[in-house]
């Protein structure tokens, strides 16, 4: 990119504006990424949200972190929604401990390369669905909510069927379209369909971490 912008004179722009973290981690950054030397963004990067929150750094001293962790997360008062973000081999023994505890933890796995609508429970919605028509009639569409729930009510991801056909109600209140539910199906992912509930810590990677109102780095 360098000799991009060298060699043809190529004009940068910076993305300066940060939309999803509070002004403590923006600031984190800022300072954590001066100590990167080559680097081709040069200017500071802006905070949209102004509500303050509290940035804590702990430096642990073990090379095994998960049980200081663990231990450091049962001491917190925590509230709100809160997540951990881990490396993905270290998040699988973390909600493992949390849930030894007592804690109620869910891991948001990754699933990349896997479509939703190859998930068991989304599949057999949109088969029961089955329309035969431009729009999904009214009915068509009850009768696939309550075939999927007889089927699957008490499967660990009828959570997100639920979600993704709430979403989708939402979104289209009235008419729906063939061709918009299947498009809304094969465009989202099933992280998407997670939702956030209190008193729940939720494990996940970094790369699949989102904004969070409390959160713990673990690397």
């Amino acid at each position: 990119m360098t000799e991009l912008i060298e060699r043809r004179q190529a004009v940068k722009y910076e993305l300066t504006t940060n939309f999803r973290s509070c002004p403590q981690i923006v600031a984190f950054a800022n300072a954590f990424a001066k100590t990167i030397s080559k680097r081709l963004k040069t200017d500071d990067i802006i905070p949209h949200h102004t509500t303050p929150y509290h940035l804590k750094l702990v430096s642990y001293q073990s090379r095994h972190l998960i049980e200081p962790l663990v231990r450091d997360l049962l001491a917190t008062d925590l509230s709100g929604t809160v997540c951990v973000l881990v490396k993905p081999t270290k998040s699988a023994q973390i909600t493992y401990l949390l849930l030894q505890h007592g804690i109620p933890a869910k891991l948001i796995q990754s699933n990349d390369g896997f479509p939703l609508q190859n998930l068991l429970e989304v599949r057999y919605f949109m088969d029961a669905l089955a329309p035969h028509s431009v729009t999904i009639a009214p009915e068509d569409w009850e009768n696939a909510k309550r075939a999927v729930y007889e089927k699957f009510r008490f499967s660990p991801k009828f959570e997100i069927v639920l979600n993704l056909v709430k979403d989708f109600q939402e979104i289209n209140p009235k008419t729906k379209y063939v061709s918009d539910f299947q498009s809304f199906v094969r465009e989202s992912k099933i992280e998407d369909f997670y939702r956030q509930e209190s008193d729940t810590i939720f494990v996940s990677t970094i790369h699949k971490g989102k904004s969070t109102v409390s959160l713990t780095m673990f690397s």
